[in-house]
């Protein structure tokens, strides 16, 4: 069965292009296809047929070496509509994929730390208008001092990336606090005055885990863990050193200039932090999700801010959409919800970005074509 593109209207299907800064036409895919799945229009045996055209889609792209990875949407029950893995979680190809492989989340880590924010925000512990000079740092910018918790969150700190910083470069491997990062970001030049301009922020999020710690009086990945993934029984989610990585976690495969892919073998940092770089699996961050748009986690207006880059905090979350994305080498991890429906997706691989791109609009393809 082919659906095509004029059939979709069907559904009575509304999206409001308006509500977020940069909609996720990809996401807006994968609702179509679960709205499909599960409307009353086609029969059972449609359903089926489609679904077995999706799951073979991803078995072709996973043998033409663009997908290794996990795909699930799921409903606001977290039920799964849909559930799928493919290709391997190391170089070897000796070890498959499956829903208990943790993958690397990359800047989908961040959420962890939008979260905890918002957490201590709520319990008036902190502000959304706080300045960092309210807190131990020691900048050699001073204008970095006027920085809002809100400019963090909505990457207009005015601070940037620390991939080509030297002392990075040179420390990377000792990485293991929040604190060894902020030892050289705070020696940085803001690129522009808080609040002025948006660039998106690896070090701005160092900063707002350091805030966490200081007002909390946890280290970071305590933290989260007692107050994220412990709550939300994410049992297998967490900040492992690069030395605790065993064959439960996928490998980083990047490709070389002869499309081989490989295992990327150079350490970014020895472990995750306050900016991403967390392991998850498709289970946990599935419910991870939910529970933040069905708001069992936080209320309306700090959903609100989530969605709009904490610009708007009475924006209506029902008819919103939402997405995540994060990538570096050998790994691409999408995260997103549709108000309107209430589903969700996600999407982690093992392999360069755009892997989980790719596997969206080959799904476009198919729903479009007659």
């Amino acid at each position: 069965m082919k659906i095509s593109y004029k059939e979709l209207p069907r559904m009575s299907y509304q999206f409001s292009f308006g509500l977020v800064d940069k909609f996720s036409f990809k996401l807006a895919v994968l609702v179509l296809l679960a709205s499909l799945l599960s409307n009353s229009t086609y029969s059972q045996q449609e359903k089926n047929i489609f679904k077995k055209e999706i799951e073979d889609l991803i078995d072709h792209l996973s043998k033409e070496g663009k997908f290794s990875g996990c795909i699930v949407l799921s409903d606001r029950n977290s039920k799964r509509v849909i559930k799928k893995c493919v290709g391997f979680s190391n170089s070897g190809g000796t070890i498959k994929n499956d829903l208990n492989t943790k993958f690397s989340l990359a800047s989908v880590g961040k959420l962890f730390t939008i979260l905890a924010a918002i957490q201590l925000i709520n319990d008036g512990k902190l502000n959304y208008e706080d300045k960092l000079d309210a807190f131990s740092f020691s900048f050699s910018d001073p204008r970095a001092n006027d920085i809002t918790i809100r400019n963090l969150l909505s990457h207009k700190s005015g601070f940037g990336h620390y991939w080509d910083d030297p002392e990075y470069k040179k420390s990377k491997t000792d990485l293991y606090q929040i604190s060894d990062y902020v030892n050289f970001i705070e020696k940085k030049i803001l690129e522009f005055n808080p609040g002025t301009n948006y660039k998106y922020s690896n070090e701005g999020f160092i900063l707002l885990g350091r805030i966490i710690e200081q007002v909390s009086g946890q280290d970071y990945y305590s933290f989260v863990e007692e107050n994220i993934f412990s709550p939300l029984n994410m049992k297998d989610t967490g900040f492992p050193s690069f030395s605790e990585l065993d064959s439960t976690f996928a490998e980083p495969l990047t490709k070389t200039e002869n499309g081989e892919n490989v295992t990327f073998s150079e350490i970014m940092s020895v472990r995750g932090a306050s900016d991403g770089g967390g392991y998850s699996t498709i289970g946990d961050m599935s419910e991870f999700i939910n529970s933040i748009f069905n708001e069992r986690f936080i209320d309306t207006t700090s959903l609100s801010l989530l969605i709009s880059n904490f610009e708007d905090e009475k924006l209506e979350t029902e008819r919103a959409v939402f997405d995540f994305i994060g990538a570096s080498p050998g790994v691409s991890a999408t995260v997103g919800y549709h108000g309107p429906t209430g589903l969700n997706v996600v999407v982690l691989s093992n392999y360069d970005s755009p892997a989980s791109e790719t596997v969206v609009m080959g799904i476009l393809e198919k729903i479009m074509k007659p």
